[in-house]
């Protein structure tokens, strides 16, 4: 499995989103997959696309795949399988 890229989408006021941000980053920056962090409210037209009612919330783009796995809530990149490949 390849990731290709990672859309975080946060907002100001999650503290669980607070917590995951540095553990995202170092995990792809570790990993050199592109990540964009998004705030829900300052997109609403991402928020819509994939009908988005939590955060932080995790787009998951891998294998050249058009439509990214959505994972909703806060978790760390080196323990989920999304991300492990397990």
């Amino acid at each position: 499995m390849k990731i290709d890229k990672v859309v975080m989408v946060t907002a100001a006021w999650c503290g669980p989103c607070k917590l995951m941000k540095p553990a995202m980053e170092q995990y792809t920056s570790d990993n050199a997959i592109p990540l964009t962090i998004v705030d829900v409210e300052e997109d609403t037209e991402l928020v819509q696309k994939f009908s988005l009612s939590a955060v932080p919330t995790t787009l998951v783009y891998k294998n050249g795949e058009e439509w990214p796995e959505v994972i909703q809530g806060a978790f760390q990149p080196a323990d989920h399988p999304v991300f492990t490949g397990e």
